[in-house]
């Protein structure tokens, strides 16, 4: 379900919106007997959106349309590698 949702409109961005969307984790056995659990979050961030509620609709419709396919496929999900990103200077 939707965990958040985070509206917005500046003279630079325009109308803006921000929506994080999860579904239930994926739970496998591993060949040890363990299970592992991987976490199915997708998160939209439009920016100068003139249709940003009806656009945000769409793309979690459709991002987690392919993700499902990608899965149904057989592509392993495998835990990201999480770096940090420093902005020096941001505009």
């Amino acid at each position: 379900g939707i965990l958040g949702i985070k509206t917005g409109t500046t003279a630079a961005a325009g109308e803006c919106l921000a929506v994080c969307m999860d579904k239930d984790p994926l739970v496998r056995q591993k060949p040890d007997g363990s299970k592992g659990v991987t976490p199915r979050r997708l998160i939209v961030v439009l920016l100068n959106s003139t249709d940003r509620f009806q656009r945000s609709r769409m793309l979690l419709r459709d991002g987690w349309a392919v993700y499902d396919s990608w899965l149904a496929a057989g592509a392993p999900v495998k835990d990201a590698k999480r770096e940090i990103i420093k902005v020096t200077d941001p505009q």
